[in-house]
């Protein structure tokens, strides 16, 4: 009888063969492409076949272009999964795609009940979703053990949007019911303001819809440009998840005390910091107690912001030690201070990426004077700046 003689690729563990396989994912900017390599490998031989079956089920993407391919591509992944309890505890991320706004009415149903069979999912990525999405909803709030929830209201055409998730005290009752989450990214317009029953329940109990446990506290990134989320919902976030590093806010309808006031909860955590106003265009005076703030933050190396936020004048040596990378919307009054901060090599020390943009709250008449533009860029080059101005 002839020996058997083990060939180089079946001495392979099934760990690096599955590490190899982990290497086929495919991903875009507004789909996500199932692994057809996965699915090659599966019919080599048993062990590649169990290997790749897990590696599949393990991050599954859902998403297709066409009605008719997400209608049958919904209803056999629920059913391999009701049918296979082992296969739906292996899931650990789903990104999934609407194929079309007008897709089959219960698309987003069967999707909700494939959801509530993955007991150890930690990460869920949305690109759309039909307009009967109250059981996503409830499957997505039931599934305790979420790490990382990213939503966008578009699916495979940018240019079709589906109705908001839900309102944003919704979202945040939500939010305090994933204790392990850690990243927290929705798409601007993605949550809906508050209807006004909720805005009159919240106005009523304002001292008890503010939390004071710590129902978040490996929350790290918070990215959340929407203009529904108000101080009540801030003041909420700061007490839930005390330990944010990477903040992003449409600040339209927060108030500058609200915001000093979280600021201050993450002066030693936040590393990152963007703040937008996409919908107050009225002028507004700078605030200097948040400017200080912002200046004294230690580990803060990433900032967007607008100049009634921070002052090119507060950029003296000592200041903002860690910022590396700095985006600032500008008046013209802006430029000389900002000129001497950058041609003095002694302040903004760790500066490395400068972008420059002309205020949306300013008046049309606010100009900036070219010589003062190039005095500016010829400071950045000297500095051997990563820069992009546009004003």
């Amino acid at each position: 009888m002839t020996a058997f003689r083990a060939t180089p690729v079946s001495r392979i563990t099934n760990e690096i063969l599955r590490r190899i396989f982990s290497l086929t994912y495919d991903e875009w900017t507004y789909g996500f492409g199932p692994h057809s390599e996965l699915q090659n490998f599966a019919l080599v031989n048993k062990r590649w076949h169990s290997v790749a079956l897990l590696e599949l089920y393990t991050h599954v993407y859902i998403g297709y272009q066409y009605r008719e391919e997400a209608w049958q591509g919904h209803q056999q992944f629920h059913s391999t999964l009701q049918c296979n309890p082992l296969l739906a505890s292996t899931v650990r991320s789903i990104w999934y795609t609407l194929a079309e706004c007008d897709a089959e009415e219960n698309e987003t149903e069967i999707l909700a009940k494939a959801l509530s069979l993955c007991k150890n999912l930690v990460r869920f990525v949305a690109r759309g979703w039909h307009y009967e999405r109250e059981s996503l909803i409830d499957a997505l709030s039931a599934s305790k053990k979420l790490q990382t929830v990213d939503l966008s209201l578009h699916g495979f055409d940018i240019g079709d949007e589906s109705e908001p998730f839900c309102s944003v005290s919704r979202f945040f009752s939500m939010l305090q019911g994933w204790p392990e989450i850690q990243h927290v990214v929705i798409e601007s317009s993605t949550i809906s303001a508050d209807a006004d029953d909720e805005e009159s329940d919240l106005d009523a109990n304002s001292d008890s819809d503010v939390s004071t446990a710590i129902a978040c506290p490996s929350l790290r990134r918070f990215d959340f440009p929407s203009e529904s989320m108000l101080d009540s919902h801030l003041t909420t976030l700061s007490h839930i998840a005390p330990s944010i590093t990477h903040l992003t806010l449409d600040i339209s309808n927060i108030s500058d005390d609200s915001l000093l006031s979280a600021l201050e909860c993450w002066r030693n955590s936040l590393e990152s910091l963007s703040l937008d106003e996409q919908d107050r265009q009225t002028l507004t005076d700078y605030y200097p107690k948040i400017n200080t703030c912002i200046a004294s933050l230690p580990n803060l190396h990433t900032l967007d912001v607008n100049w009634v936020y921070v002052s090119p004048k507060s950029f003296s040596r000592g200041k903002f030690p860690e910022l590396s990378t700095f985006s600032f919307r500008m008046r013209s009054e802006d430029l000389v201070p900002l000129t001497d901060a950058l041609r003095d090599t002694d302040c903004l020390s760790s500066l490395r990426t400068f972008e420059l943009r002309r205020s949306n709250r300013i008046g049309a008449k606010d100009v900036c004077d070219a010589k003062l533009v190039q005095s500016l860029l010829l400071a950045c080059k000297q500095r051997g700046l990563e820069c992009d101005v546009e004003i």
